[in-house]
């Protein structure tokens, strides 16, 4: 079964839709952040924004997000989750939610709003799903309430019919389509402190700032970890850019350490050297890599650690992979081979190694099929016999001949001339012996000898070398191939069981 589809969606474009679908009734205020110098306070976030609304009182206003995707002849069901975090445990812990799609509710009734209660305080990561959609329809989630929150992006589970142009496609680490190589692990579960800041205080109307520290989980609550120089990942999509984030490599508060890497797109090698830098701190979304321009088409992505230097050691924290698609549907999702070509891109690298999961693998087994294996043997023992009986027969053929060409040798003449004859020799030969027939006697003789000069030729041309071979040489060859016959019929012994008796 292939695994889901899914886009991330920036709380930037969250917001972009017509404010009277955005905000209803008296919303209060909202602050759009941005994380470049750590200003605003919320220094681990995707593409460095957060949303952070500042709520009335429930049900006085909502914020709705509105997520369309409604398409013609759909048939697969759709999810959303929002990621952010919890507000502090200073605020209002239980906030209003609706979602018409899933409870029925009237999106605009915001006084009647499920109440909807967070897990724990200051969590960063998802904090709210909708499960997945039975009937294709768009999926809106409003809030009321939710002072403190802070939003940062949301995830859609697509469909086949789902256009996917324009839109930014998210592979967590547990993916499939990731190739990893050599000693990574996964961690999972854990989450990092970082230290946040709200523009307001619980309380009170006036801006001001409010320090927590929130802790942050990778997206999915996963992330590979290696620090063994050499080990890479590979990853093949079909897209337009490329996005590697993950976990800080090392901790930004202790000593000095440094990580390089090297990410290689489509043979082109670019290096990418991390180090401890006192102005940034330990966070998930560190951005390892990225190419944003990528021609439309097929590509393959290859990290690999060159060197790790610090105590303690840094290590590469891969935690998610993002790209945008060049194709529109997932019926034009290309489906890649799992190992074999990005063992081969990592080839291309004389330091890199091959994936073990694309090396063939020899397992040993007692449960051999005999019959197979005697039916080779007896096949091997056919062939062998077939070329004895050929050589047996063409030796047979050629001692034959031989001695018949050796009986058959015959004089010239029948009877001896004699020069102290008088008159005609002819004639007195043939007065004393009267010949059988008109043609001469030694006639017959001088067709046998062609005959049998005709099968001799015909005998080299059928059989090659072998004729021209001598008695001895083809005797010699023929014990080869009785030997030959003996290791095959052993080792045919020794495949097949011998037949079970029952009592």
């Amino acid at each position: 079964m292939a695994e889901s589809v899914t886009i991330i969606i920036d709380d930037t474009a969250l917001l972009n839709q017509p404010p009277e679908q955005a905000n209803l009734g008296d919303t209060g205020g909202w602050t759009n952040t941005e994380s470049a110098a750590l200003d605003h306070g919320f220094p681990s976030n995707y593409n460095d924004t957060n949303f952070i609304p500042d709520f009335t009182p429930f049900g006085r206003g909502a914020w709705v997000f509105e997520f369309d995707v409604r398409f013609e002849f759909e048939y697969t069901g759709k999810s959303a989750a929002l990621y952010g975090i919890t507000p502090p445990s200073e605020f209002n812990q239980t906030i209003g939610l609706a979602s018409p799609a899933f409870d029925g509710s009237n999106i605009t009734d915001f006084k009647a709003y499920s109440h909807y209660a967070f897990d724990v305080p200051v969590r960063g990561g998802m904090f709210y799903t909708t499960g997945t959609l039975s009937t294709p329809t768009s999926i809106q989630i409003g809030m009321t309430g939710a002072r403190g929150l802070t939003v940062d992006y949301a995830v859609v589970t697509v469909g086949e019919a789902t256009n996917l142009e324009g839109q930014t496609i998210i592979v967590d680490d547990t993916s499939t389509e990731i190739t990893w190589d050599g000693s990574w692990t996964q961690k999972n579960n854990y989450t990092i402190p970082v230290p946040c800041t709200l523009p307001f205080k619980p309380g009170t109307d006036a801006f001001d700032f409010f320090d927590f520290t929130a802790n942050m989980a990778p997206h999915g609550n996963t992330s590979h970890a290696s620090s063994s120089v050499g080990d890479s990942f590979a990853f093949r999509f079909a897209g337009t850019s490329i996005l590697v984030s993950g976990v800080t490599p090392g901790d930004d508060t202790g000593s000095d350490w440094a990580l390089q890497m090297e990410f290689t797109v489509d043979g082109n090698k670019q290096p990418a050297d991390f180090h401890r830098d006192p102005n940034y701190i330990t966070k998930p979304h560190f951005v390892y890599f990225s190419a944003a321009k990528l021609n439309p088409g097929n590509h393959t992505l290859v990290g690999r650690i060159v060197s790790l230097a610090g105590s303690p050691t840094p290590a590469a924290q891969i935690d998610y992979l993002t790209y945008k698609p060049s194709f529109a549907f997932l019926r034009d999702k290309p489906t890649f081979p799992s190992d074999a070509d990005t063992a081969s891109s990592r080839g291309s690298s004389s330091t890199a190694s091959v994936s073990p999961s694309a090396m063939p693998t020899i397992t040993k087994s007692h449960s051999s099929n005999p019959g197979a294996i005697a039916g080779g043997v007896v096949g091997g023992l056919l062939a062998v016999l077939a070329m004895l009986a050929a050589l047996w027969l063409i030796c047979r053929k050629r001692r034959q001949s031989i001695r018949r060409k050796h009986n058959l040798t015959t004089e010239p003449f029948i009877a001896p001339l004699s020069t102290a004859q008088h008159g005609s020799p002819i004639k007195d030969l043939l007065q004393n012996h009267p010949p059988a027939s008109r043609e001469p006697t030694f006639q017959p003789l001088r067709g046998q000898q062609t005959q049998n000069q005709d099968e001799l030729h015909l005998q080299q041309s059928t059989s090659g070398d072998a004729v021209g071979e001598t008695p001895e040489t083809l005797e010699t060859r023929m014990r080869e191939l009785q030997t030959q016959m003996g290791v095959l019929t052993r080792e045919m012994q020794t495949h097949i069981a011998p037949p079970s008796y029952r009592d």
